[in-house]
This record gives structure tokens, C-alpha cells and sequence, in this order.
């Protein structure tokens, strides 16, 4: 196996990447929708989130999230998590909102 086999191997085939760029390791669950995004390095996707015009970098998202329009590093973000608009290191609970104009 080779080196991109290894990494391709860990976004599921059932999740829909539109212009973005996956960089590994990267961990992308099934049903996951990301659009106008870079994802990784050292990031995990649970199922059913949808990332919109984000960039993401060592961070979990668990799953069942919908984030737009955000800057992430270093972050863990819990399940049902809402977030729009913020550039930041955060660590969210399950079922938060967090919506910014940042």
C-alpha cells in the first residue's frame, strides 16, 4: 500500500468533498459534506457534519456538526455542534451555537 493509498483510505466513500483540499492525516466520517475548505493536517471528521469555506487544522469535530465560515486550530468540537464565523482555538460541549460576525 502506498503512502496516499494509507491516507485515502481514511475518508469514507460515502463523504462529499466540493473545491477543498484534504492534507494528511485526515480522518473524514461517512455522510460528510465539506465545501471551499482545507481540512487537516491532524484533523478528524465525524459523520454527518457539513464544513462550509472553513480552514481546520489539528482539531476533532465530532459528529452531527454544521460549521461555516471558520478558522480552527487546535480545537475540539463536540457533537450537534453550530458554528459560524470565528477564527479560533476552541474546546465546545455537545449541542452548542455559537454564531459571530468575527
Amino acid at each position: 500500500m502506498t503512502f496516499l493509498q494509507e491516507h485515502e483510505s481514511l475518508i469514507s466513500p460515502t463523504a462529499q468533498l466540493q473545491d477543498s483540499v484534504v492534507i494528511p492525516p485526515t480522518y473524514i466520517g461517512d455522510d460528510v459534506a465539506i465545501k471551499n475548505t482545507v481540512v487537516g493536517p491532524y484533523v478528524s471528521v465525524g459523520s454527518h457534519t457539513h464544513i462550509e469555506d472553513a480552514r481546520i487544522q489539528n482539531s476533532i469535530v465530532q459528529t452531527h456538526s454544521i460549521l461555516k465560515n471558520v478558522n480552527l486550530k487546535d480545537s475540539m468540537l463536540g457533537n450537534y455542534v453550530h458554528l459560524t464565523g470565528k477564527n479560533a482555538k476552541l474546546n465546545i460541549g455537545d449541542y452548542a451555537n455559537i454564531m459571530s460576525d468575527e
